[in-house]
């Protein structure tokens, strides 16, 4: 083609162009804290040490610098000349860009409110928490029986905040604390909290009101403080919940159930469980969700059969309105070491031929089991439904054999 040089030097492109490079390299990046965090840093190293026209080509690229990482930690924010070491710094090359905050460590955490005032605290749209104790400081050993204020991050409000993402090792410390960041993030549309309470988790007496939040995750927390956390608040656009569930016998998920926690419930459209299921606290879940749409189920191991756990989704004609579980239910994924095709069948067909509850339209079934048994996948094909194969978001965490939730 005339006129293209190939193999010329990539400097002698326009800036403009090479700006638009890392803009479009850092937009396809989904970063993950956990596996790529120290990897974007060796990235925007790498490319101040390149050359200087490297180097100021990536301070003008307001994109690249949109993810702020702050941290008291070397193993993921390490001292380097060519990267900035305060958040002002971030905040200038960022432009008027909006910006998620990566916060590692509780002393971090709560600088933040001094640290950052408006405008800066107006752009921040996401803020990532990841905490290595509890969000409460121990008394000394002189005054263990005088109650202390929970210490609770965020002791302002965020404006623009759109996002919320909470991981405590330790567990989170309370629902009173809990209800207290809470109230003062009305803005957040979705929220990710990862850990379990630490102390008796009683719901608060004035529970605040999320106008706008649509999806919330829970990772790594017992079924009955599940019910207790969705009890701190109200979300009346509430449509997605997440819930892995670590092991535990207790049956309490119905009595934490609360009018609040029902509330949440209530308008659910797509619902994910995860984790070891008692049919108990599965079953206490659908009837608070009516109208759930979908639903993906991903048991941990052979300790329960899956579909002693989803039988009960079978209906028939004398079955009682009331005793229907998610009668809107189209779309049903089960993840499970014993997965077998013939359990589903009289679920999709007793489904199928009842007016008052939806048709099952898609079934997901294990990524391995679509690969590896296509012919048994036929006779729910022939039924007209749609069959695809399916693995929870967690995967990987679920098939480590050598973790115990």
């Amino acid at each position: 083609m005339a006129g293209v040089v190939l193999n010329s030097n990539i400097t002698a492109l326009p800036n403009e162009l090479l700006s638009m490079v890392f803009e479009s390299y850092v937009a396809s990046w989904e970063t993950d804290v956990n596996a790529a965090w120290g990897e974007l840093w060796k990235f925007l190293s790498t490319v101040g040490r390149v050359s200087t026209h490297w180097r100021d080509i990536s301070h003008g690229t307001p994109l690249l610098w949109r993810n702020i990482f702050y941290g008291d930690s070397e193993e993921y924010c390490p001292k380097d000349e060519d990267l900035p070491i305060d958040i002002q710094t971030w905040l200038m090359r960022s432009s008027e860009s909006p910006v998620r905050l990566w916060v590692l460590g509780l002393a971090r955490v709560l600088e933040l409110d001094d640290m950052l005032a408006p405008p800066a605290k107006n752009r921040v749209r996401d803020i990532h928490m990841y905490l290595d104790n509890d969000l409460a400081v121990p008394p000394p050993p002189s005054e263990q029986s005088a109650p202390i204020p929970p210490t609770v991050p965020l002791r302002t409000s965020w404006p623009a905040l759109k996002h919320l993402s909470i991981s405590v090792r330790q567990g989170i410390e309370s629902a009173r604390g809990l209800a207290s960041l809470i109230s003062k993030l009305s803005t957040i549309e979705t929220l990710h909290l990862e850990g379990w309470p630490t102390e008796p988790f009683v719901p608060p007496a004035d529970v605040p009101v999320l106008p706008h939040l649509r999806s919330i995750q829970l990772v790594n927390v017992y079924a009955f403080d599940c019910g207790m956390i969705l009890s701190c608040f109200t979300a009346p656009r509430l449509r997605a919940i997440s819930m892995m569930l670590i092991s535990g016998e207790e049956e309490g998920l119905p009595a934490t159930l609360t009018a609040a926690s029902a509330s949440n419930f209530a308008h659910i459209r797509e619902l994910s469980l995860m984790g070891r299921l008692r049919a108990v606290i599965l079953q206490s879940i659908l009837r608070a969700a009516p109208c759930t749409r979908s639903l993906s189920l991903a048991f941990k191991d052979r300790q329960h059969s899956a579909f002693t756990h989803v039988d009960f989704l079978r209906v028939t004609a004398t079955t009682p309105i009331d005793h229907i579980y998610v009668p809107a239910l189209e779309v049903l994924r089960l993840d499970h070491q014993m997965f077998w095709v013939n359990p589903l069948m009289p679920i999709v067909q007793s489904r199928m031929d009842l007016p008052t509850v939806a048709s099952l339209t898609k079934i997901g079934v294990p990524f391995e089991f679509e690969a590896t048994y296509p012919e048994m996948l036929q006779p729910l094909m022939a039924l007209g439904v749609d069959v695809v194969g399916w693995a929870p978001d967690s995967l990987p965490y679920f098939l480590d054999k050598r973790r115990r939730i």
